[in-house]
């Protein structure tokens, strides 16, 4: 009720940051049309995520009758662990997860995908080969497969990304 839009991914399965399912969604499934050159990541796709996913979970804390302290101060700001999985864990005993975890954990995630995918998957691409999957519309490949768009996107988050977590790396 009162949502006009569900989505059920069934791109990732396994245990990973949350975050993963949001780059993988953007990687496989985002139209050129979405992923606008100006776009704000964080205004347009994180926060939006964000509040849905904190409200779910305070919809799970009460319908399983849960009450923490984040319950209580009724923050739209926190939710359970760093895995986040929704109905798997116990509230209670989890960190809090802030809007700013986020952020950092869809940058490892972003950085983790690029890894995979230009290591497993873009070897031996060229342009005619992204024109040709784009001219078939194959909906089995995901749309870095076939938009430059799509994968320019991502690269210029890797580039956003890249040196605020080698600095973090280099200071452990």
């Amino acid at each position: 009720e009162g949502c006009g839009v569900c989505l059920i991914d069934y791109q990732w399965s396994g245990v990973a940051l949350g975050a993963t399912d949001v780059i993988y969604l953007l990687a496989t499934a985002a139209s050129d049309d979405f992923l606008h050159p100006d776009m704000d990541i964080r205004e347009e796709v994180l926060r939006p995520y964000f509040a849905i996913f904190t409200g779910a979970r305070r919809d799970y804390r009460r319908t399983e009758g849960v009450n923490t302290a984040a319950d209580r101060d009724n923050d739209s700001n926190t939710v359970a662990g760093r895995d986040g999985v929704a109905a798997s864990i116990d509230v209670s005993l989890s960190p809090q997860y802030t809007f700013e975890d986020l952020e950092h954990d869809f940058s490892l995630a972003v950085l983790d995908w690029t890894r995979w995918a230009v290591t497993c998957r873009l070897g031996g691409e060229t342009p005619e080969k992204f024109t040709g999957r784009r001219e078939a519309n194959d909906p089995n490949l995901g749309a870095y497969r076939s938009s430059e768009r799509v994968l320019r996107f991502i690269f210029e988050l890797v580039l956003q990304y890249l040196p605020a977590v080698e600095k973090e790396m280099a200071a452990h």
